[in-house]
């Protein structure tokens, strides 16, 4: 828009320059200015709106997420299993969740100790979405 800006503003002080000069093609380069910029600011706007909309839409997501995991907790593979099935949605190649034997907490300004082991409770790659019964989860050491 810049560039766009300076090199009209360069054909409008060439053409004041001269002896006789014309102010039908001055209020032409003028007019076309303003029409240019307005249309590139709507193509920003409506771009920034679409990002935002997007970003809205995904952020709406994560609650849901959580709303399904807590509405299907009396079946664990299954819980795993909506998790992904809504990462996929959101366009994920491919998703893992992995989870301890027993739960830890951790606290804010404490450092974290990982665990020797995780297992694998489901995965996501493209439309495929295997959620595992839990003895069936592979272990992952450290």
């Amino acid at each position: 828009m810049k560039v766009f800006d300076q090199f009209v503003d360069e054909c409008i002080q060439k053409e004041l320059q001269k002896e006789k000069a014309d102010r039908e093609i001055v209020q032409n380069l003028l007019l076309r200015k303003r029409l240019m910029n307005d249309k590139i600011t709507a193509y920003i706007i409506k771009g920034e709106k679409e990002h935002f909309s997007t970003f809205q839409q995904e952020s709406w997501f994560v609650p849901l997420i959580s709303k399904d995991m807590l509405c299907h907790m009396n079946d664990e593979q299954e819980m795993y299993r909506r998790a992904l099935v809504k990462l996929n949605t959101l366009n994920a190649k491919a998703s893992y969740l992995y989870i301890f034997k027993e739960p830890i907490a951790h606290y804010r300004d404490e450092d974290w100790k990982c665990p020797d082991k995780m297992y694998l409770a489901a995965y996501q790659m493209g439309e495929e979405i295997i959620s595992y019964k839990e003895d069936e989860r592979s272990e992952l050491f450290f």
